[in-house]
């Protein structure tokens, strides 16, 4: 397929780099963010949205499966720079995680790499059961015809795709409310620490 482009601004996208038309395969470009990404995040977000069009899925795991093996050898670390996107993209979804993180296993592991073989096989039991609860409730409920890289589509709110219910936003950055909480305690040790001297 031959990748199609348009620029948009945030106004469109907020803080998601890009989306695909499903009916078009033409992919969005968020200008105000692209340029936060090195060019390996580039293409695996790109391949992502590719990924929705050429597989005709709505699932952002597929997508990301589809994506990780186009950039799979592209550079360095690539199966972990992988996950690291999604999280730079703000992808919060554990399940979606685990599933990028499994693939990239398997992707090792058929290349010959011992230790995430064992990985993998330490980590399938509790992957076919969050599998089967995903079928169950479904990962993507949208009528829409595009797809974003973080999950959520142009009529949707960001309180829609769960990130400010499960966190906050702080100068662009997102913060869970566990790692909200956990700075707060590493704070509050380290002034209790002082004081006690």
């Amino acid at each position: 397929m031959k990748v199609r482009y348009r620029e948009v601004d945030s106004s469109v996208l907020q803080r998601c780099p890009a989306e695909v038309d499903m009916d078009t395969g033409v992919i969005s470009i968020n200008k105000d963010v692209w340029d936060d990404y090195d060019e390996f995040e580039q293409s695996f977000v790109i391949a992502h949205e590719v990924g929705h069009y050429e597989l005709q899925t709505d699932s952002e795991i597929e997508a990301d499966r589809y994506a990780l093996k186009q950039v799979y050898r592209t550079a360095p670390k690539s199966l972990k720079r992988s996950i690291q996107t999604l999280y730079k993209v703000g992808i919060i979804d554990t399940r979606r995680m685990m599933a990028l993180y499994t693939a990239a296993l398997q992707l090792d592991a058929a290349d010959g790499n011992q230790l995430a073989a064992i990985e993998l096989q330490n980590i399938q039991q509790p992957q076919q059961i969050q599998n089967t609860t995903m079928k169950k409730q479904g990962f993507i409920k949208s009528n829409t015809r595009t797809r974003r890289a973080d999950g959520g589509n142009t009529t949707e709110s960001r309180e829609k795709r769960g990130h400010s219910i499960n966190g906050a936003t702080v100068a662009g950055m997102y913060f869970s409310f566990t790692n909200i909480l956990l700075i707060i305690i590493a704070v509050l040790l380290v002034v209790l620490i002082k004081k006690g001297r």
